[in-house]
C-alpha cells in the first residue's frame, strides 16, 4: 500500500490532463479509460491519486501494459497490486508499401493478450488492413484462441480435404502442400492442385452467403525461396477510379464460387458433393466498411459472373478492375519469416499467394473470423 505526502492533499488537480505520450494515441480505448478512471478519482476525492497516481498512470501505460499494471482505489488511498515491466506494444507503419496499408505489430506476445490489446489492434486493422506480427511461436490452439477474440469463427469447410482426409482439425484451414502424413504432395496430386488458386486474387470466403471477415495466417514452415503473400488495397483502388466507373459499379450483384476460380486455372475435378456445398452465392461489387464507412470494391477470384449480365461481358469487366485494384501503388508484398502471423481484414483486402519450388515444404495456418451477416438480403 502506498499512502503519499500529505502536503499534495491540497493540490488537486494542478496538473491538470498531463501531457500524453505520442504512443498513447495509438490506442484511443486505452486513453479513454484512463479518463474514466481519472473521473472515477475526482468523484472518490484521492487528491493524492489526482496529484500522483493518475499522471504516473498515464506516463506508465506506454511502457507498462494496463493488464498488467492496476490500481485499486481504497478510502482515498492507491494501493498498487500488480507491476509487470515489459515492452510496449508498439503498431509501425510499413516503409513499402502504400501509405497506410500494412502495419509491423511489436512488443505483444498473442498469447497473452487483454482485452484492450484486442480493442488497440482492432482500431489499427481499421486504418492498416493489414497487420504482421513477428516471432509468435503459437499452437493452433493458441492461434484459435487470439482469433476468437476478434468475432465467430469459421470452420475449414473451404479445404477440398474434409472428415479423415484432413491433417488439420476443421478449425484450421490447412494452407500447405503436405498430406496427412506431413509429406509433401505430389504435384499433380488433386489437393495441391486444388490448393493453386490459392496464387489468384481473392478474399477469402467471398464463396460464402456470409463472407469472412478477418484472417489470420500463421507461417510453421516455408521454403528458401519464394512463396510470399502479396496484399492489395480495395480501398485505394475504388477511391482511385473515375466518378463513371464508380457510379457503373455501386448497385452490381456478382456471382461467387470456388467452382469458378478453379475452374479458370482449368481445375474441375469436383465431387457432386462439392458442386453442391460449393453454389454459387451472390455479393454486392462494392462494399462499404463498417466502422470506417468508406467504400471498396469486393473483387475475386471466385467471381463468374455479374447477375443480368452477359459471362463474357461480366468477366472482362471483373478482369479490368482486377488489374486496376492490383497496380504495384496499391499493393505490398510479404516475406515470410518462420513463426510471422499475419492478420488481414477481408473486407478491405484482396491477396494472392506467390510461386515457390513444390518439392520443398511450406505449412502455414489459417484461422478465419466470420463476417457478421450476410451482404445481401435473402
Amino acid at each position: 500500500m502506498i499512502r503519499f505526502n500529505q502536503s499534495h492533499r491540497n493540490k488537486r488537480l494542478a496538473l491538470h490532463y498531463p501531457s500524453i505520450h505520442p504512443d498513447l494515441k495509438k490506442y484511443p480505448g486505452l486513453m479513454i479509460q484512463m479518463l474514466k478512471f481519472h473521473k472515477t478519482l475526482l468523484d472518490q476525492g484521492c487528491w493524492e491519486c489526482q496529484i500522483l497516481c493518475f499522471p504516473r498512470y498515464l506516463c506508465l501505460l506506454w511502457v507498462v501494459r494496463l493488464d498488467l499494471y492496476c490500481l485499486n482505489i481504497s478510502n482515498g488511498v492507491c494501493k498498487e497490486t500488480e507491476y509487470v515491466e515489459q515492452m510496449p506494444m508498439d503498431i509501425t507503419a510499413l516503409k513499402n508499401g502504400p501509405p497506410n496499408f500494412g502495419a509491423i505489430v511489436t512488443g505483444l506476445d498473442i498469447v497473452n493478450v487483454s482485452d484492450n490489446d484486442v480493442q488497440a489492434l482492432e482500431v489499427a486493422i481499421d486504418r492498416y488492413a493489414v497487420l504482421i506480427f513477428p516471432d509468435q511461436n503459437v499452437t493452433d490452439e493458441q492461434q484459435y484462441a487470439f482469433s476468437s477474440k476478434f468475432g465467430t469463427m469459421e470452420k475449414a469447410t473451404g479445404d477440398i480435404n474434409q472428415n479423415s482426409d484432413r491433417r488439420l482439425a476443421m478449425d484450421i484451414n490447412d494452407i500447405s502442400n503436405l498430406d496427412k502424413s506431413g509429406a509433401i504432395l505430389a504435384r499433380n496430386d488433386r489437393a495441391r492442385l486444388f490448393g493453386l488458386g490459392n496464387m489468384l486474387w481473392h478474399s477469402d470466403s467471398s464463396f460464402k452467403t456470409i463472407p469472412a471477415k478477418y484472417s489470420l495466417l500463421s507461417a510453421r514452415v516455408i521454403p528458401d525461396f519464394g512463396g510470399n503473400t502479396e496484399f492489395a488495397d480495395m480501398r485505394a483502388a475504388w477511391s482511385e477510379l473515375d466518378t463513371e466507373m464508380q457510379s457503373e459499379c455501386m448497385d452490381l450483384v456478382c456471382v461467387h464460387s470456388q467452382l469458378y476460380s478453379r475452374g479458370a486455372l482449368g481445375f474441375e475435378d469436383f465431387t457432386e458433393e462439392e458442386k453442391l456445398k460449393w453454389a454459387p452465392v451472390k455479393q454486392p461489387l462494392v462494399r462499404q466498411h463498417p466502422s470506417t464507412k468508406l467504400h471498396s470494391l469486393f473483387l475475386s477470384s471466385h467471381i463468374g459472373t455479374i447477375e443480368g449480365w452477359p459471362v463474357p461481358e461480366a468477366r472482362l469487366l471483373i478482369r479490368d478492375l482486377t488489374e486496376h485494384a492490383t497496380k504495384p501503388e496499391f499493393v505490398f508484398s510479404h516475406q515470410w519469416k518462420r513463426r510471422d502471423l499475419v492478420l488481414w481484414d477481408n473486407r478491405v483486402t484482396m491477396h494472392r499467394a506467390r510461386r515457390y519450388d513444390h518439392t520443398q515444404k511450406r505449412d502455414l495456418r489459417r484461422t478465419t473470423v466470420a463476417g457478421d451477416a450476410r451482404l445481401l438480403s435473402a
